[in-house]
């Protein structure tokens, strides 16, 4: 899903979440913090049952973004983990 974008790659891109065809079993969200809870409310309308966010600016970062983290958590239904992550690793080194 990108909005800006009908291809990337030769991939398609959606507009939203809602106009992927077929089912998603797995979502991961690649965005601005500002934009994760809408896009989880998106994700669980759709029936998307898992979500992994890479994102920042959440509660490590302000006031402002634990609330934005509360609202993405609270967009959800279910169980829930959620965990900050900050970096990633390369296992074929």
């Amino acid at each position: 899903m990108n909005p800006k974008y009908k291809e990337i790659n030769g991939s398609p891109c959606f507009r939203s979440v809602k106009d992927i065809p077929e089912t998603v079993d797995l979502a991961v969200v690649c965005t601005a913090a500002r934009v994760v809870p809408e896009i989880v409310r998106q994700c669980v309308e759709a029936g998307i049952l898992g979500l992994v966010i890479l994102s920042a600016g959440f509660r490590e970062a302000s006031a402002a973004g634990e609330t934005l983290r509360d609202r993405s958590e609270n967009a959800g239904i279910g169980e829930k983990q959620i965990h900050s992550c900050r970096s990633f690793s390369n296992a074929s080194r």
